[in-house]
């Protein structure tokens, strides 16, 4: 049986605060730092390349395995050095996107209850989601899939 990880209300603020200033440094960081880049075609790599963000409950960025590869992707065509890939986000780069940011972080339900990890195999990410949500899915419930040939000896 899966174990939950649980994440407790105290803490769970205590990201959130943390994310604000983590994305609030990095927003800082492009403006100061990537002003030599044409942002224009930085927002057209980054659109083309990365999903667009969805921040967690904890405030940070759900991160699945194809925002993953799409940031390395995007900062191998921008020429940024990997080390740098966390600040090709669509928040970080334009007006719309911080205020997008702004606005996902604003409607971040309130901390009621302990939240727990839940995986969503669909983009190979974990979602923070509180504790009392029932999982979709219970290991070893789904039907096995038989091949049709294996089936018919077995009847046999």
């Amino acid at each position: 049986m899966a174990r939950k990880y649980i994440i407790p209300k105290k803490e769970v603020l205590a990201r959130r605060a943390l994310e604000w200033e983590y994305h609030y440094g990095n927003r800082r960081k492009v403006m100061e730092v990537f002003g030599i880049y044409d942002p224009l075609r930085v927002i057209n790599t980054i659109t083309r390349e990365i999903p667009s963000p969805i921040m967690r409950a904890d405030g940070s960025l759900l991160e699945g395995i194809a925002t993953v590869r799409g940031r390395s992707k995007a900062a191998y065509y921008l020429n940024i050095d990997q080390m740098q890939k966390d600040l090709l986000c669509l928040w970080y780069w334009s007006e719309d996107g911080w205020a997008n940011l702004n606005a996902q972080f604003q409607n971040l339900p309130d901390v009621t209850e302990d939240y727990c990890l839940l995986y969503d195999p669909e983009i190979d990410a974990a979602h923070i989601v509180p504790k009392s949500v029932q999982v979709r899915y219970k290991s070893g419930t789904s039907q096995a899939v038989v091949p049709q040939k294996h089936a018919q000896e077995v009847e046999a």
